[in-house]
């Protein structure tokens, strides 16, 4: 069904959420807390033009490409948005495809779903793609609400985190140093980023570690 609506966006959320997302991030961090983060975002779709139809998690809670693995590898445009997809005949919503062979077998019952999925989807052309936050009540995004979640996981068995004298940037920070989780040259160079030099960029005595950097490198002990 194809709508229209002069309402905002229903969610007011950035596209940098994305940043949290990925191998080595901060979003990586938070899922080892046992915090569902990266999957807690899903686009909700206003025109469909920065939806991507496939990749993104929009329709269901995984990405098309995922739930219709045998389908998307028949599509001739993988990467196609939900705007190129869909058209309209002047009553209903029409799909448009372009596939690069004939559907049969498990492929073409992978579609008949698909369009079963599809018959419940409005398009709402006046809107423009949002995110939702599964983790917020109210759908939005605030780092106010994640730092709240990750101070919570982070203050089990250990006093010094849970300290209410100790601030909250700083008990993260402690909680990140402690699984090596900041970005310190030699845990870059762990990770295969290659980089001039390992060493302290400040005392140049020792290799940049976590330990080294805060509370053995000569310079950072004057401040």
């Amino acid at each position: 069904m194809l709508e229209s609506s002069s309402k905002t966006p229903l969610i007011d959320v950035t596209n940098s959420c994305s940043s949290f997302t990925g191998d080595g991030s901060l979003g990586h961090d938070i899922e080892e807390l046992g915090i569902e983060f990266t999957n807690s975002f899903k686009k909700i779709v206003g025109n469909g033009k920065d939806t991507l139809f496939w990749n993104d998690v929009w329709l269901d809670d995984v990405p098309l490409c995922t739930k219709f693995n045998r389908l998307f590898r028949a599509d001739s445009n993988p990467k196609a948005s939900i705007f190129d997809r869909v058209g309209w005949d002047g009553t209903n919503c029409v799909w448009s495809w372009n596939w690069v062979r004939l559907l049969h077998g498990q492929t073409k019952a992978e579609f008949e779903d698909l369009l079963r999925l599809l018959q419940e989807f409005k398009y709402e052309t006046n809107n423009e793609d949002g995110w939702q936050w599964s983790l917020a009540s109210n759908g939005k995004f605030t780092t106010k609400v994640l730092t709240s979640l990750i101070q919570a996981k982070i203050g089990v068995g250990n006093e010094t985190l849970r300290n209410s004298l100790v601030p909250k940037e700083v008990g993260i920070f402690v909680w990140r140093a402690l699984k090596s989780r900041l970005p310190f040259l030699y845990e870059l160079d762990k990770r295969e980023i290659d980089l001039r030099s390992v060493r302290c960029p400040l005392c140049d005595d020792a290799i940049e570690t976590a330990q080294h950097s805060i509370y053995q490198c000569s310079k950072c002990v004057e401040i």
